[in-house]
């Protein structure tokens, strides 16, 4: 399926600054967009000289049932309030479970350096706020990644 996305943003000229009146995201997630099309408006014609590049980057997706190092995950409820249960069986190595929002910012990043294979911890959500985060487990470069929702 193709899908256009139409980007439009208009440069204002004061003097010698210039400014976007639409910011223009630094990256572009690619689901099922197969084109772009950007137009930029000048409102005032100067000799001024803009370059702007776009560039194109292919989406590794993996199946996470190929996840090899996260066995018998379990995380519930789901979407959660107060309080999210975890277990899970994994390599015996250093292990960092991390909750983080959209925008990027970590509401938990737990460490666990002696981590004994098993994981078996309830976590308390109290203190962030409703909204979609991602739940990560990281042993190495391996990630193991599900969804959250905290109502």
């Amino acid at each position: 399926m193709k899908v256009l996305i139409r980007m439009i943003a208009s440069v204002l000229f004061i003097g010698h600054f210039a400014a976007l009146s639409a910011q223009l995201p630094d990256v572009l997630e690619k689901d099922i967009l197969d084109s772009y099309n950007w137009i930029l408006d000048v409102a005032q014609s100067s000799t001024c000289q803009t370059n702007i590049t776009i560039k194109e980057k292919d989406i590794v997706e993996t199946n996470v049932n190929q996840c090899q190092f996260v066995d018998e995950f379990e995380m519930f409820p789901n979407p959660a309030k107060d309080n999210l249960t975890v277990a899970f069986k994994a390599v015996k190595r250093p292990t960092q479970i991390l909750i983080t929002g959209l925008d990027g910012r970590n509401f938990m990043n737990e460490k666990v350096v002696d981590f004994d294979g098993i994981y078996n911890n309830q976590i308390d959500l109290s203190t962030i706020p409703p909204g979609a985060y991602v739940f990560s487990i990281i042993q190495d470069k391996e990630v193991f990644v599900r969804k959250l929702i905290i109502n």
